[in-house]
């Protein structure tokens, strides 16, 4: 629900009529191209992706909760039931005094949560393995700070990035760059320019014709943008329903 909810709000930025574009000169030869939210976005991106990724982790903390209450003798609440968590610790220490692993969890899934334990993903051989891991490391620390009310980070970068001029003879473009830009923002710049030739007097003297690419980002995860960071998402809910199903199966 909080996946498709961001998925629509973010639409609404694809579109060419969510924004108000003009160019500023800001010498006589020099000018940038900034862009204008036209309305304030209807959803928070930020709390949408927060509530998504604090509800995969609850899935798992849920699990280990009941897993608890069945292997106690069915106590509910069990004991220590405000520790209790599904375990993803940087050190064996920490693993060693958590509630799972001091609970009555059979031994040998103590083992199995030890061994997908960030701390031993360098013992793990198996690739397939190693990224599970990997994934739920980042599914952890996603929560981890939604949990402590501090907001993620979310750009809308303007990527791929296609222009053309249309300059007051005898003015021609000198040159053109595409600077960093986040489109969320109330205003922004993506674009600087020089002209050669006679000092731009009038705003009309300058036309552009631009196509933009925007691709979301998310700071916590910085390596995927765009496409990539939906393939990451969606490894993050395969993740969840593979352990969950495990879960499952061994209490039939």
């Amino acid at each position: 629900m909080h996946a498709q909810t961001f998925v629509s709000e973010w639409n609404t930025l694809l579109k060419p009529e969510a924004y108000r574009t003009e160019i500023d000169m800001d010498g006589e030869r020099t000018g940038v191209v900034r862009t204008f939210l036209q309305s304030p976005l209807k959803n928070d991106l930020a709390l949408e992706l927060g509530e998504f990724f604090y509800q995969l982790r609850a899935a798992l903390d849920g699990a280990i909760y009941k897993m608890t209450v069945v292997e106690g003798g069915g106590s509910d609440p069990p004991a220590d039931e405000n520790r209790i968590e599904f375990p993803v610790y940087p050190t064996k220490r920490k693993f060693d005094s958590s509630a799972c692993n001091q609970g009555p969890l059979p031994s040998d899934l103590k083992k199995w949560l030890e061994s997908i334990q960030p701390y031993n993903a360098s013992k793990t051989v198996d690739a397939k393995t190693a990224e599970f891991v990997r994934v739920l490391k980042l599914i952890h620390d996603c929560a981890r700070k939604d949990r402590h009310r501090k907001l993620h980070a979310v750009a809308a970068i303007p990527t791929d990035t296609t222009f053309k001029f249309d300059i007051a003879p005898p003015g021609v473009l000198s040159f053109a760059q595409p600077i960093p830009a986040n489109f969320m923002n109330n205003e922004s710049i993506f674009l600087r320019f020089a002209v050669k030739g006679p000092a731009i007097t009038r705003q009309d003297q300058i036309k552009l014709t631009s196509n933009v690419t925007i691709e979301v980002a998310i700071q916590e995860i910085p390596h995927a943008t765009g496409p990539a960071l939906g393939q990451e998402l969606n490894r993050m809910v395969a993740a969840i329903s593979a352990l969950i199903n495990v879960f499952e199966d061994g209490y039939k």
